[in-house]
This record gives structure tokens, C-alpha cells and sequence, in this order.
């Protein structure tokens, strides 16, 4: 082969293999349209935001021999959610020839999760190897928290788009917290059929055949609560208290409480987030979801054990409370779509 051909075929390679330095990383972040910040003044740590996830690059090893890699979503998970979590972690890596998935727990109980990749620089790489290294590393994250998000989908955080299909930009601002706002995030969730009543300050809606009520509870809280029973099921009052209080003692989000009347008893499930200083788009989009789906989590484990408690004495009656729909036939049953 002569000289010139064998130049062209090697030129798909780009240039020669030399160390690799924070500023060459830099040239390639750019060169593959990536926005980055260095972590302070003197870092030498670089840092990339994503909307649901952070990214910090660095130099590790005595000699700054190793790329390190290290990404964070901006979602940590409940310590009551660890055995889920392991089994999403061993099944990115499992999957996935890189990167490594891992997760520990923090001061506050929450797990966070790590996402890492390091490889090996102590032969250096070309510019173009360096680009592709980043751009796949990239991509491999991506993948790695598509395949966790799975299995716990928190970690997905709030998805791009989202806050814009409730006509609000994801811009971390803080805003006050209405009835209005809370309806558009119902209807972004494709929860259209509700019951709004300024007066009462309350949405109404029937989620996955489940009693909803959405409520602002003065200027400073909101509440998201979630009711249900069944309706042939007989149980001992004292028992149903002995396992709310058990489910009370687990590391649950939701609160669950016995929901009584004169005529009925049904089962209320609560949670509460503090608004009296606004909620971002992305603030306000995650409780609300989060709320939705942690108190349908929360009836699917305590509903069965309702029914196991079933006795001859007491006949539980649906929880409507004081709402009355406007037309006597039962209003229409929504499914909440796939997240």
C-alpha cells in the first residue's frame, strides 16, 4: 500500500494519542455541544447539568491517570424503597457494559444514587477519542438512569417537557400555589375529570377508581388526600387501627388514618407539603404526581390486608364524605396513564 492510501485510510482515526488534561476535556465538551461549569474558583471538578441529572468530570489518580466520571439524579430515593432500588441498580449493571450503578444512604435516610465511569489515561487519547468517550459516557448515563427509572420511577425526576404541558417553564422559580395550578398539573397527568370548588378551596376526582381530594389548606399547606374501603369487606375495628398503625411505623410517605362517620368507616390517606412560599413548576408537578402514585402504592399494600380482616360485625361504606357529584350516576373511573 502506498504512503497516501494508507494516510487516508488512518485519517478516520484523527490525531495522535497524547495525555489528557482538564483543559482538553473542556475543548472536547465543546466540540460535542455540551454546556459545563467548573465547581468553583480552584476545582478541578467539571460540572454538567441535565434536567434530570448532574454530571461531575475530573482527574483521578496520583498522577491524574483516570477520567472520572461521576453523575447524580436530582431525585434521591426513600430508605423504604432500598430493596427496589438494588434490584434496578443490579439490573443496569447487568445490562449495560458501562457505566457502574450504585447507590448509599444518606444523613436524612434518603438513598442517592451514583452512576460512574472511569477509564484508564495513562496512554492518553486523541482528541477524537476523547469526544467519543464523552459523547458515549453521556449517553451510557442516560441509558443506565432510563433502565433504574424502570424500576423506581422517581429517580426519573420531572421529565423534559412536563412542566410545559401545564403551561409552565421548569425555571426554578417560585410561584404561588392555586387551585388553578394544581387542575393544569392534574389535567398534564391526564386527569381531566374533576370537580373543582373555589369555595371549599378543594379539587375532587375519581383516580383509578379511588376518591381523591386536592385542598388548600390556608396559605400555607397543601394536602393531597386519597380514600378507599371495600365495600362488602367485615373487619374489627381494633384490628384495622393495629395495621394502619403498622403500616404509620414503616417508612411510607403517605399517612394513612381510620376515616369515620356516623354510618361508615373507610381508610384516608394523607400527604401535606408546605407552599406559603411558592412551588416551582417542577416543585409543584412532582408532589403532586408523587402524592398521586405513593397513595395508589399505599392502597395497593394495605387494601388486601383490609380484606384479610374481614368479619361478621362492621359492613365498610365508600367514604364520599360531604361531596356530591352533580349527577347521581358514578362518575367516570380514570386510569392514570403510564409514567
Amino acid at each position: 500500500m502506498c504512503n497516501s492510501c494508507e494516510n487516508k485510510s488512518l485519517s478516520r482515526f484523527g490525531d495522535d494519542a497524547r495525555p489528557v488534561t482538564l483543559t482538553r476535556i473542556m475543548g472536547a465538551l465543546r466540540e460535542v455541544g455540551i454546556d459545563f461549569h467548573v465547581e468553583g474558583s480552584e476545582s478541578d471538578i467539571l460540572v454538567v447539568e441535565f434536567s434530570r441529572f448532574t454530571v461531575l468530570i475530573a482527574l483521578d489518580g496520583a498522577y491524574g491517570q483516570l477520567f472520572s466520571l461521576k453523575a447524580v439524579p436530582k431525585v434521591n430515593v426513600h430508605s423504604s424503597r432500598a430493596a427496589d432500588l438494588a434490584f434496578a441498580v443490579s439490573e443496569s449493571n447487568n445490562r449495560l457494559l458501562w457505566p457502574a450503578s450504585s447507590f448509599t444512604e444518606k444523613e436524612d435516610g434518603y438513598l442517592e444514587v451514583a452512576i460512574t465511569i472511569r477509564y484508564e489515561l495513562r496512554a492518553g487519547l486523541s482528541d477524537m477519542q476523547l469526544e467519543d468517550m464523552i459523547d458515549i459516557s453521556m449517553c451510557s448515563v442516560q441509558t443506565a438512569l432510563e433502565i433504574l427509572s424502570e424500576h423506581v420511577p422517581e429517580l426519573a425526576g420531572v421529565p423534559d417537557g412536563f412542566t410545559e404541558r401545564f403551561g409552565e417553564s421548569n425555571t426554578g422559580t417560585l410561584v404561588p400555589v392555586t387551585l388553578e395550578r394544581v387542575q393544569r398539573v392534574l389535567a398534564a397527568e391526564g386527569i381531566e375529570n374533576v370537580e373543582m370548588e373555589p369555595e371549599e378551596q378543594a379539587i375532587y376526582a375519581f383516580i383509578n377508581g379511588y376518591y381523591f381530594v386536592f385542598r388548600m389548606d390556608g396559605r400555607r399547606w397543601m394536602s393531597v388526600r386519597a380514600y378507599f374501603d371495600s365495600d362488602t369487606a367485615k373487619f374489627n375495628y381494633g384490628e384495622l387501627l393495629q395495621v394502619l398503625n403498622d403500616f404509620n411505623a414503616g417508612e411510607h410517605e403517605s399517612m394513612a388514618h381510620a376515616a369515620s362517620s356516623d354510618d361508615h368507616i373507610g381508610i384516608a390517606l394523607e400527604q401535606h407539603f408546605l407552599v406559603d412560599r411558592g412551588m416551582s413548576a417542577g416543585q409543584i408537578g412532582c408532589a403532586i404526581h408523587g402524592a398521586i402514585f405513593g397513595h395508589l402504592d399505599a392502597i395497593s399494600e394495605l387494601e388486601p390486608v383490609v380484606k384479610h380482616l374481614a368479619r361478621e360485625d362492621t359492613e365498610i361504606e365508600r367514604p364520599y364524605l360531604d361531596f356530591d357529584w352533580e349527577d347521581e350516576a358514578d362518575p367516570e373511573q380514570l386510569e392514570t396513564p403510564d409514567n
